[in-house]
């Protein structure tokens, strides 16, 4: 370097920029800057006589060869294929023998992951071994991208290798557990989605898009992809027949193949096996199973499958047959249950009930048969039986109680109107503990005759219609000595007894004892007390007769429903008058199913609620109708009309258009098929779908909206599941029929990158660097006019004006020397890379990059400004 000459004094700040230092050498190097000053007169000089310049630079790490090898001297082409058991290291030759530390990056997990390299460093190799029975890293097959070796030196300097380069891992897959929606048992009929899991052998990690075969009893039903989480599945409408059975086990696997287009092949746990019971609905069960019913009870019946579980929304025709009446139909529709009420009006007799019942297919029937009775028993559980008292002694000790209860002789839950007649008077009596029933307050007397038989007389009616009664025999003592103690004429008997006289009946009310609302009940006195028996009556007076009305009103009185789906019309019925109405509903319909309303009672001034279910099927056609409902009593009618507008249910129309994604599924599949793409898988889907649709016909035929559903859910994700396979599949389908085009592409994208590489990008790379020189040497010139005028100007001394305009004049003849040097090459740019042989030599050197090439030795000089980053492992 040429002597600085620099003003001022020793104590200022000198600032020194060096450039243009080279070195010859790749390695780290140091460069000392020694400064001589000196000082003349009042010039000062800064003389640079040796310079020594620490120098730090990054790590070369450019790939020449970037391969997988099989063993330790032989390269072999990216996307080899390994297994779990394959050795398998990865190598980089780095220029500097400095690598303090090395990462490796791939994307093995699914994302692109750091792994540090833990194995120590031989010069300046990094070796790198990837243990691909490393669960963590390696979970599941696949391609496992490579980006890069990242090595950081003593320097702290990190670089990376600039090719990446992939593999494909094989694995082995299990087909796991089988599960169900409905985990031990489904009603003969219904569905159930069967569930089965794919993992890898090794990991147990789950595997995505693998095909599954569902088979039942070694049949196959077909087959479906895993989701993401590993989980394929399959919708199972069951069609078993059960014969003399009630449970059945079905044996459903799952099992796959090979599927080399994601890198997995079946291992030995390739199939699994899980059993599920088909049960069928078996019984009708009566809740309160007995032979004899009281009037105003009810009996209850539901439907219970094999394993004794209640059955809901059950469609029903009950067909009822009381004693001496012809058979009615109770019930015509969908219910979870069925109630049959007896009323107070109905006869007593035997009953027959015909039941049946039908349930996804499943059809059962039931005759059940019991007696209806009008009685209650009565007993006399106090006094004794055959008790002896004095003539007209009080019975007191103790005093009459009667028990009251059923025709079954349980308890009642209810009050009952009861009476007691004793030889001297009647009076009623009343609920005490439990059924018993007696009066405190009123005095029962024996008959008042010395030795004679008398009878204490209970009777009881009930608000429906069932009586009882009962005697007790008791007798009076006989006196030692002869004569009667009731002086002349008196004691018991009827009338015409010598002696005994009534007076007249007095009304005491309507409907008051054992008396129907329509009679009135009425008493007398006799004397002497006791002389006759007939001391009340009913009787029928036109007093009692009343009035007979009711109002009836519907609410809601529209409604609409959807094909497949059922709604409530509550019926509220009052009676306005003040006698006991027993009302009949007759319904009339133009649409719909329509439970059948039960006949009931209503008492005086009472009101109830009857809620009526109406159906629209799904085959019922849409539009408007009219359901009316008449409620009748003797010659009293009331009736209210309700509006059903049935809408179309937006199941049914899905049919036809899955019908038509369907043909243009299939369409679909033979196009590619005839483009030579293999599409086994896609077949069994669609054939699932059709099968699917066509069982959506018969759901609608037996009014099945949840399977209906279930059918239209499965067959639109089929077909979802087909697209996307297609999707997957249209690459393949591309490249098949325009190989020819790809490879004529393929060549006018090669002439293309050679033009642009090779000419079109270096041209335009000189013409930039020439008018950069060309600004640059203009800015020189007009640097150094400047430092003339500046000197003319005396501004700046002779010897700077010197230095100045010599160290100038060098930049503007290096920088001229440039720019003729750059317009000459690009001059020959066209000539030299305008012809085939410059295009043979571009393609040769660039096939001789991919073919294999020997490790050099790394103590060789010549090798100390390359690296190689390579495979070591056995492949296949």
């Amino acid at each position: 370097m040429n002597d600085t000459t620099c003003p001022g004094t020793t104590d200022e700040l000198i600032k020194l920029n060096i450039t243009n230092i080279t070195s010859t050498q790749l390695l780290t190097e140091n460069i000392t800057v020694r400064l001589n000053y000196t000082q003349t007169g009042a010039v000062k000089q800064l003389r640079i006589d040796l310079v020594r310049v620490n120098i730090t630079y990054r790590t070369p790490h450019n790939v020449f060869n970037f391969t997988i090898k099989n063993d330790t001297t032989q390269n072999i082409s990216n996307g080899i294929n390994f297994t779990r058991n394959d050795n398998l290291t990865a190598s980089a030759l780095w220029i500097t023998d400095n690598v303090l530390n090395a990462t490796i990056e791939h994307n093995a997990t699914g994302t692109f992951v750091n792994y540090s390299v833990i194995t120590s460093f031989t010069g300046n190799w990094t070796n790198v071994t990837l243990n691909l029975t490393n669960y963590t890293q390696f979970p599941r097959a696949g391609i496992v991208n490579i980006t890069a070796i990242y090595a950081t030196d003593t320097f702290g300097q990190e670089n990376g290798t600039s090719a990446s380069k992939s593999f494909a891992l094989l694995g082995d897959a299990d087909a796991r557990n089988i599960t169900f929606s409905s985990p031990t048992s489904i009603l003969n009929g219904s569905n159930v989605t069967i569930y089965c899991n794919v993992t890898d052998s090794n990991s147990t990690a789950v595997i995505p898009s693998y095909n599954v075969s569902f088979w039942k009893n070694n049949t196959l039903l077909g087959y479906n992809l895993t989701n993401s989480s590993g989980l394929a599945s399959w919708l199972y409408l069951d069609t078993t027949s059960l014969v003399n059975s009630t449970t059945f086990n079905v044996s459903f696997n799952c099992s796959i193949t090979n599927q080399p287009g994601i890198w997995y092949s079946a291992s030995v746990s390739n199939t699994t096996t899980a059993n599920l019971s088909i049960v069928e609905i078996e019984k009708i069960n009566v809740t309160v199973n007995r032979t004899i019913y009281n009037r105003g009870e009810s009996i209850n019946f539901t439907v219970i499958d094999s394993l004794n579980g209640t059955v809901t929304e059950v469609r029903w025709t009950v067909n009822v047959t009381k004693f001496n009446q012809s058979s009615v139909v109770n019930l015509s529709g969908i219910a979870n249950n069925f109630s049959l009420p007896i009323l107070p009006s109905d006869p007593a007799g035997n009953w027959t009930v015909a039941i049946n019942i039908s349930k996804e297919g499943r059809t059962l029937a039931l005759n059940y048969t019991f007696n209806v009775s009008a009685s209650l028993v009565l007993t006399f559980t106090q006094p004794a039986a055959g008790g002896s008292y004095s003539a007209n002694q009080i019975i007191s000790d103790p005093n009459p109680q009667v028990l009251i209860r059923n025709v079954r002789n349980e308890n009642l839950t209810y009050l009952v109107s009861a009476n007691l007649t004793c030889p001297n008077v009647a009076f009623m009596i009343s609920n005490g503990t439990g059924d018993v029933y007696q009066n405190t307050s009123q005095t029962c007397r024996a008959k008042d005759e010395n030795g004679a038989n008398f009878v204490l007389a209970a009777n009881a009616t009930d608000d429906f219609n069932n009586t009882g009664s009962a005697n007790l025999a008791l007798s009076t003592t006989t006196p030692s000595s002869g004569g009667s103690s009731g002086g002349g004429g008196g004691g018991g008997g009827g009338a015409g007894v010598p002696g005994c006289t009534c007076g007249e009946w007095v009304n005491q009310g309507c409907g008051i004892g054992l008396c129907s609302p329509d009679q009135m009940f009425q008493t007398r006195v006799c004397n002497p007390v006791g002389c006759n028996n007939l001391t009340s009556q009913c009787i029928a007076v036109p007093a009692c007769l009343g009035v007979f009305d009711f109002n009836l009103t519907a609410f809601p009185v529209e409604l609409e429903l959807i094909q497949g789906s059922n709604e409530s019309v509550i019926l509220s019925v009052a009676n306005t008058g003040d006698q006991l109405l027993q009302l009949v509903a007759v319904v009339d319909k133009q649409c719909c199913e329509v439970s059948a309303v039960p006949a009931f009672e209503l008492l005086p001034k009472a009101g109830v609620d009857v809620a009526v279910a109406i159906r629209a099927p799904l085959t019922q056609s849409t539009g408007s109708y009219l359901v009316t409902f008449n409620l009748s009593f003797k010659s009293l009618v009331q009736t209210k009309a309700v509006k059903v507008t049935v809408l179309e249910n937006a199941l049914i129309p899905q049919i036809a258009e899955l019908e038509q994604q369907l043909a243009a599924l299939q369409e679909t599949v033979a196009q590619y098929e005839e483009a030579g793409v293999s599409v086994e898988g896609l077949k069994s889907i669609a054939d699932g779908v059709a099968a699917a649709l066509e069982d959506a016909k018969k759901n609608i035929a037996a009014d099945q909206p949840g399977f209906l559903e279930a059918n239209l859910d499965y067959a639109a994700d089929s077909i979802n599941a087909a697209e996307s396979q297609l999707f997957e599949l249209s690459i393949t389908k591309f490249l098949l029929e325009n190989r020819w085009i790809i490879l004529f592409g393929a060549i006018v994208i090669l002439l293309a990158t050679y033009l642009v590489a090779e000419i079109l990008a270096p041209f335009i790379r000189m013409g930039r660097e020439i008018m950069r020189l060309t600004r640059e040497e203009k800015t020189l010139v007009n640097t150094r006019v400047e430092t003339e005028k500046q000197y003319f100007k005396r501004i700046i001394d002779e010897n700077t004006f010197n230095t100045i305009l010599t160290e100038g004049q060098a930049k503007i003849l290096k920088t001229r020397s440039l720019l003729t040097e750059t317009r000459q090459r690009r001059a020959s740019l066209l000539r030299e890379r305008l012809s085939p042989r410059a295009l043979g030599r571009w393609i040769t050197r660039g096939i001789g990059k991919l073919k294999p090439r020997r490790t050099p030795h790394t103590d060789h000089p010549l090798h100390r400004k390359r690296k190689r980053f390579s495979w070591k492992g056995h492949g296949r």
